[in-house]
């Protein structure tokens, strides 16, 4: 049986909103949102938690995920290739296709563990390889 990961990547920058992964939302930090839905799907062997901000991974500790250190600046940019963030994290922790699957979660209050689970119920039934998330650019961030 392969390994479902859950790789949430939360950088320190944002251009629009200074600090906007750990303003507070609603009452709790807006990465707490993403981080408690992952969890409560019970979907994932591991969730981890790509960042460069000591400030945001204070916040994971918080939820005893795994967080490999803070990923270099040049992966946290706001121009930065998230794919290259996915490889360098996966190299780092030894996942690929062959052990894993892997969901990756943008930072997002808006997505519920019903959302995670239906999407995972529908992924086994098809026998698909891939779901793949879709989002849109509004007012310079993107959802």
């Amino acid at each position: 049986m392969k390994n479902k990961i859950c790789l949430i990547c939360c950088r320190g920058g944002s251009k629009t909103i200074k600090n906007k992964n750990i303003k507070n939302f609603a009452g709790k930090p807006l990465l707490s949102w993403t981080i408690e839905e992952a969890l409560k799907s019970k979907i994932f062997d591991k969730i981890i938690l790509s960042t460069d901000s000591k400030r945001i991974q204070k916040i994971g500790k918080k939820y005893n995920i795994l967080i490999p250190g803070l990923r270099p600046k040049k992966l946290a940019e706001a121009n930065s290739n998230q794919f290259d963030t996915h490889k360098y994290i996966f190299k780092k922790l030894n996942i690929n296709d062959s052990n894993s699957v892997v969901c990756v979660l943008n930072n997002n209050p808006f997505i519920s563990y019903k959302l995670l689970k239906k999407s995972y119920k529908i992924f086994k039934k098809f026998k698909y390889k891939k779901i793949i998330a879709d989002y849109t650019k509004v007012d310079g961030d993107y959802i």
